[in-house]
């Protein structure tokens, strides 16, 4: 993606029939190249208004008091936290998933869970908790330690002082065609598809700093 306006869509790093049998091509399509493309359009088109955010990277945006009218604001950081959750998202899930982590990730969970196995339920229990849409996050903190996490709608975690290292979006356009009503299923089909080797990097590259 582009550091700064105007910002580009980010391709899927697998092709629509990649993540099968978990997510479906018809789900995989309208979840990227609609919804998602939907998003980033739209942030093109507002900032394309203000040009002193156009020079500001997605992060700012997020994170930074804009300065502007409180519902403009609003939606600027909608559909900036849209393009970067589902940035995360997306590049989070392989075509051939090993299945667990490994290394010291692996370890980091055990501390903090007591095992694989227990922070799965947890996680999954923590998607039946969200009200409405919104997502939810396994955040590494600067020390190394971890916790789960629940934001609404396109909120993103405090990525200020967290970096996500696995998110899964529970609104209803990323399951409902191949689950209908069954957040469950959805749940434990992610898990099987969630790329370990990206999720290691980025917790890695979070101790680095």
């Amino acid at each position: 993606m582009s550091v700064h306006y105007p910002f580009d869509k980010m391709p899927l790093p697998y092709k629509n029939t990649g993540l099968l049998p978990s997510l479906d091509p018809d789900t995989l399509y309208l979840h990227h190249d609609k919804i998602y493309s939907f998003y980033v359009d739209m942030l093109n088109y507002m900032v394309s208004s203000y040009p002193q955010l156009q020079s500001m990277c997605l992060e700012d945006l997020l994170t930074s008091d804009l300065h502007l009218p409180v519902p403009v604001e609003n939606q600027i950081k909608f559909y900036a936290g849209g393009i970067f959750n589902h940035d995360l998202y997306f590049t989070g899930m392989c075509s051939k998933s090993t299945g667990q982590p490994a290394g010291k990730l692996s370890d980091a969970i055990a501390v903090e869970y007591g095992s694989f196995d227990n922070f799965k339920k947890l996680f999954k229990q923590a998607c039946f908790h969200v009200l409405g849409s919104g997502w939810v996050w396994l955040n590494a903190e600067n020390t190394g330690g971890l916790h789960i996490q629940i934001t609404k709608d396109n909120q993103t975690p405090s990525i200020h002082s967290v970096t996500p290292i696995l998110g899964i979006d529970v609104w209803e356009h990323a399951y409902f065609l191949r689950y209908p009503a069954q957040l469950g299923p959805y749940v434990d089909s992610w898990f099987d598809q969630i790329s370990w080797t990206a999720a290691e990097h980025w917790y890695e590259n979070c101790l680095a700093h």
